[in-house]
């Protein structure tokens, strides 16, 4: 399998402590067992745990690494503790967008699952030399079941039978 373009990501949240598990198609993707079985994705999520010190983290060293914030399709002002206190009580979602096309969003809640249960069942992956938190699959399609959006409800009824192949032979490593 080639290059994972999102190791750089990982590397950064790691040294900058910062808590969370992978999400999304990203996540999805760490479960297929080549790359034809994995899913297009133009970025990747992050589920931060949603306390304002841990989303202050992941935005300094994100900035650090060149990222452009965005809240709301807006830039977002200095990184400090008000700023990410308040995007905290918003649960909004920060995007960071970097100039060599690294994209990733920040997320505070997905699938109207608690944080704690996505942390408590999630699995870890070496991808590109850093143990990465991803979601355990069973709550990735449930949570892309709970989303209620159109574009979730077309991907699990058009990959349904790849999706139940990949729980199946997930369960037998032992989720």
């Amino acid at each position: 399998m080639g290059a994972n373009p999102y190791g750089d990501l990982f590397r950064i949240l790691k040294k900058g402590g910062v808590e969370y598990v992978l999400i999304g198609l990203s996540a999805v993707n760490c479960y297929a067992d080549d790359p034809e079985g994995m899913f297009s994705t133009g970025d990747a999520d992050a589920l931060l745990r949603p306390v304002s010190s841990n989303l202050l983290r992941a935005l300094r060293c994100l900035s650090r690494a060149g990222f452009r914030l965005e809240a709301g399709g807006e830039p977002i002002g200095p990184v400090d503790a008000l700023l990410a206190r308040r995007l905290v009580e918003h649960r909004a979602v920060v995007r960071g967008f970097r100039e060599d096309g690294l994209k990733v969003d920040l997320v505070l809640e997905a699938g109207g699952i608690p944080y704690t249960e996505w942390s408590g069942s999630r699995r870890h992956f070496k991808i590109e030399g850093v143990r990465v938190p991803v979601g355990a699959l069973p709550v990735l399609i449930r949570a892309k079941e709970n989303a209620g959006r159109d574009k979730d409800r077309k991907f699990l009824a058009f990959y349904k039978t790849e999706l139940a192949e990949m729980l199946r032979r997930a369960g037998r490593r032992r989720l």
